[in-house]
């Protein structure tokens, strides 16, 4: 299995850019993952005074990008606040229905302050939250890594 992280947003601190890589070490060597591939996207530049059509414009423009690192047939899967509360087993699961049906690609989506396009998320085969509550970008990715190197 191939892991994608597709982030809207870059790791600024080296204690961030540290912590990243010694996860997707750790998730590469004791979770039998081939590789761990981290892209990161800058987000449509957008002034405070942004309308909801530009901010939808910005996303859309976003989604784009993303998409075009999407492998094919990979399982796709967006960070949303909206989404349904992940669990322990959440990644376990994925992985084993993954096995079963010969996937090898694991594309997971972190947006951007403004979130996923719309039809990201209806190309995703699963929306999952970590939490209601927001978490800034770069402590939300490690947590990510963190749960994958825990639970897959």
């Amino acid at each position: 299995m191939t892991i994608h992280l597709l982030c809207l947003g870059t790791l600024k601190e080296n204690y961030l850019k540290d912590a990243q890589r010694d996860l997707v070490a750790s998730l590469v060597r004791k979770n039998g993952i081939n590789s761990c591939q981290i892209i990161e996207f800058n987000e449509e530049p957008l002034n405070e005074q942004a309308s909801q059509g530009q901010i939808q414009s910005a996303l859309a423009m976003e989604a784009t990008r993303i998409r075009e690192k999407i492998p094919k047939n990979a399982r796709l899967i967006c960070l949303d606040i909206n989404g349904k509360p992940a669990k322990p087993d959440f990644f376990a699961a994925v992985r084993t229905k993954m096995q079963d049906i010969g996937q090898t690609d694991l594309v997971l989506i972190i947006g951007g302050s403004n979130g996923i396009h719309e039809s990201l998320k209806r190309q995703a085969k699963h929306r999952i939250s970590f939490s209601h509550l927001t978490y800034p970008h770069q402590l939300f990715r490690i947590a990510l890594l963190e749960a994958l190197a825990l639970y897959l």
